[in-house]
């Protein structure tokens, strides 16, 4: 081609050779890129720790084409079980059924839907954060990955904290007793129930206020709180107001380290 080129060619078709020579160079370097690329993303999919499956909507419903090995665990599908299959059908629980046809008609209209989810699983219901996710940013979701991330343990810390503030609360509003936190410089939190109001005190209003002023004409009081800041479970028996009352003070530690005290006071004045 050499000698050709010399007895034949011209300046332009060594231009031509060369610029064909350059775009096969990158048209080679472009694919190996997407190639990586790719290789990447088969590795993120196949070892994430969140359930993914890659769909497309048949009409109104939502196939599976791939899922990842988590979300075969999750579900309790092999991958072969699970592909082809309505998404809906393996997934969502038939009480959620108006929901799950909710989120679809969002995804299908190019919503990115981000929302808390319960999901039927090989081992029951449990709860998802689910995330939709378009093949390309921008178009509609005709087909995409849903991701469901595990918040079921989140969840259920969330509603026992709802159930034990919502007990303490009926307590407080109906037993003689005050309920008080402070924190690592005696500078009080919480300050809350039914007998403040025989102590001359409203729920709240120490509430920002160092114990150590509150109490400073108390110097046993002041002792038991540097008792329990110091990292000693305190009970006392204490006069305020008038009042007799049962005192308990409770370390609170994070890390080994005091970083504050709770506890309360029952009022046991009709029972000395």
């Amino acid at each position: 081609m050499t000698d050709y080129l010399q007895k034949e060619g011209s300046t332009e078709q060594f231009a031509v050779l060369a610029n064909s020579i350059e775009n096969a160079v990158t048209r080679h370097r472009a694919v190996a890129a997407l190639e990586t690329e790719r290789d990447r993303f088969s590795v993120l999919f196949e070892n994430a720790p969140d359930a993914i499956a890659f769909y497309e909507f048949d009409g109104e419903e939502p196939i599976i084409r791939m899922a990842n090995p988590t979300f075969q665990e999750t579900f309790g599908y092999d991958s072969g079980a699970a592909v082809e299959e309505s998404l809906d059908e393996i997934v969502v629980p038939a009480a959620y059924a108006d929901e799950g046809r909710s989120i679809n008609r969002r995804v299908r209209s190019g919503d990115r839907v981000d929302t808390e989810v319960t999901r039927q699983t090989a081992d029951g219901l449990r709860e998802f954060r689910l995330r939709s996710v378009p093949i390309q940013p921008g178009e509609h979701g005709e087909r995409g990955y849903v991701i469901y991330h595990d918040i079921t343990e989140q969840t259920d810390r969330k509603r026992e904290l709802v159930e034990l503030e919502t007990a303490l609360e009926t307590l407080l509003s109906n037993v003689p007793v005050v309920f008080y936190a402070f924190d690592a410089e005696g500078v009080f939190t919480r300050s809350q129930g039914q007998a403040l109001e025989r102590i001359g005190f409203e729920p709240g209003e120490a509430v920002g206020e160092s114990v150590f002023d509150v109490y400073d004409h108390r110097p046993e009081i002041i002792e038991h709180c540097e008792r329990a800041l110091d990292g000693e479970r305190v009970n006392a028996t204490v006069e305020i107001g008038g009042r007799t009352f049962e005192a308990w003070y409770q370390p609170l530690r994070e890390d080994g380290e005091v970083v504050g005290v709770v506890g309360h006071k029952y009022d046991v004045t009709e029972y000395r």
